[in-house]
């Protein structure tokens, strides 16, 4: 199953540390609000895509399940 992160602060590195253990997921995709922040977790979690709005990543067709790590507020 291919997962998008919505978020790239603390609470999805956590989480990311777990889902890239799982031989059933594909991290596929994470969105920050900032491009260099998503890129940066990208690249640290070995994600294929990274984007900098929630918006572009939620369009992205490949997704089958999203994580949202962001605070309630935002």
């Amino acid at each position: 199953m291919k997962i998008g992160i919505l978020g790239a602060g603390h609470i999805a590195q956590k989480v990311t540390r777990t889902l890239v253990k799982m031989k059933e997921i594909e991290c596929w995709a994470v969105a920050a609000r900032s491009l260099d922040r998503a890129k940066e977790f990208a690249d640290k979690f070995g994600f294929p895509r990274a984007y900098g709005s929630y918006e572009q990543m939620l369009s992205d067709p490949e997704i089958e399940l999203v994580y949202v790590t962001t605070p309630h507020s935002h």
